[in-house]
């Protein structure tokens, strides 16, 4: 390695952030046919012409723009080293853009993945859930600590683990949430999985994103992009705005840049959190809710059950009434029924007597034919009316 790229880079304390600066910086010497001896020998105008049309040619090769940024960054960081500091016009080089095209979570497809994991699976997206944490700084999660805090934690009855971290890539200080389900989790996976590193999770960001995607692909998650780590990041953040988090709040769990202006009114930033993250967890931060137990919900509950008691209850007593109304109505239909034949039969035997005699049936012809003068006698009033 050339010895000025080498001392440039000895000036990151952070193995991670000096790996990708080696890597991008050895992309733009490969991409441009240049060494680091010719580049340190040229003026800082002739680097910007070279950086620039390096940046052309990677777009027109559909290299993104994110990606080119991470290889400008690089250039003109050692170009500084070196003093040769490049300024370029506003808008020059673009700008980050936001990921559009990849799967963006939600509780339901957290609750997916997780239903369908297995314990290391479970711990890995509880945890990442919890902390919302870069995938870098998740992975770096030393076994031992967390171990030490989540035992404190039992030891004192508490449900929730709150530790502050330094984000390595900023070096700004954040607020580690642990939450039951995290806990819980965690718990099962240091009991019943052997790990022979001190990190808590031994994976690499590729297989991380891997393992998600086997998930996803597994449980027959619907996706609308690719599965990233990245993104649980963007869920937890989302939700903690909308269960009422102010932005500095946030910005401290997550570990983004508070102003050193600001940080000076925000000494109890970490009380407030631990005050409120209970509070809105089930509702909220929860990807595996539980029934919702709160005082003013289950009074609710409770009265909804004595509405539904009363209401039976006055059900039967109707039903009881009508059962007993069909019956009364029953044994007055039989007793009228046995009356009427009890009255009638001898009348009709002595009507059948009588028509079987002459007198009878003369009398019955009489009867006949008054009823047949009756009817005509009504049909002609009919038709003098008309």
């Amino acid at each position: 390695m050339n010895p000025k790229i080498e001392s440039w880079l000895s000036e990151f304390d952070n193995a991670k952030t000096k790996r990708e600066y080696e890597r991008n910086i050895t992309k733009f010497l490969d991409g441009t046919g240049l060494t680091a001896e010719k580049l340190q020998s040229m003026t800082p105008e002739e680097i910007k012409h070279v950086l620039l049309k390096f940046r052309a040619d990677a777009i027109n090769n559909g290299t993104g723009q994110n990606s080119i940024l991470t290889y400008v960054n690089a250039v003109r960081s050692f170009s500084a080293y070196i003093e040769k500091p490049l300024k370029f016009r506003r808008g020059a080089l673009g700008k980050f853009q936001p990921d559009i095209t990849s799967h963006v979570f939600s509780n339901g497809d957290l609750k997916t993945l997780f239903d369908i994991g297995d314990v290391t699976e479970k711990a890995i997206l509880a945890t990442a859930c919890s902390l919302g944490w870069e995938i870098s700084g998740f992975l770096e999660l030393d076994r031992d600590k967390v171990q030490r805090q989540i035992e404190h934690a039992k030891a004192n009855g508490e449900n929730y683990v709150f530790f502050e971290d330094i984000r390595a890539k900023t070096g700004e200080a954040r607020l580690a949430v642990l939450n039951p389900l995290a806990i819980q989790w965690i718990s099962k996976y240091l009991e019943t999985t052997k790990n022979n590193t001190e990190k808590l999770f031994d994976y690499t960001p590729d297989g991380i994103n891997k393992m998600l995607t086997a998930l996803a692909v597994k449980s027959g998650l619907k996706t609308t992009g690719q599965i990233r780590f990245h993104n649980i990041r963007k869920w937890l953040m989302s939700r903690l705005s909308r269960c009422g988090f102010n932005e500095f709040q946030i910005k401290y769990i997550l570990g983004k840049s508070i102003n050193v202006s600001d940080r000076t009114y925000l000494q109890t930033l970490m009380s407030e959190v631990e005050e409120k993250y209970p509070k809105v967890y089930n509702d909220y931060l929860n990807i595996v809710p539980e029934l919702n137990t709160n005082k003013e919900e289950l009074a609710k509950l409770i009265n909804l059950k004595t509405e539904f008691d009363t209401t039976k209850a006055q059900l039967a007593d109707i039903i009881a009434q009508q059962k007993k109304d069909k019956e009364k109505l029953e044994q007055q239909i039989n007793s009228m029924y046995t009356f009427v034949h009890k009255n009638l039969d001898p009348l009709l035997d002595v009507i059948d007597e009588i028509s079987n005699t002459p007198e009878g049936t003369e009398l019955l012809k009489k009867l006949q034919a008054k009823k047949q003068s009756k009817i005509e006698e009504e049909y002609e009033k009919s038709r003098t009316e008309d």
